[in-house]
């Protein structure tokens, strides 16, 4: 991100007593379709933790920014298992 941009951010939370691993679970908006990356020690998402990714459409920036921007105005999102059809949260 660059200084003076104010991207679009998804924050996951992790409310369990477990660590958590995102990587591989897939993000939706009414058009879109990105996967979290796998094999990054940082989608190991510990109790009580957070993760940013940042809905941007600027992939090139880095593994955690995703294809596709928020709408000013409102829009659907979701987080799915790796199958891309079982909704975790909405």
């Amino acid at each position: 991100m660059k200084l003076g941009e104010f991207n679009d951010w998804i924050e996951l939370y992790n409310s369990s007593t477990d660590s958590v691993e995102i990587g591989g679970l897939i993000l939706k908006d009414q058009i879109d379709t990105w996967a979290i990356p796998t094999g990054n020690s940082l989608t190991l998402i510990p109790p009580g933790g957070h993760f940013l990714l940042w809905a941007d459409d600027q992939e090139f920036q880095g593994d955690f920014y995703t294809n596709f921007k928020l709408a000013s105005g409102g829009e659907f999102s979701g987080l799915y298992e790796s199958d891309g059809a079982t909704v975790i949260d909405s």
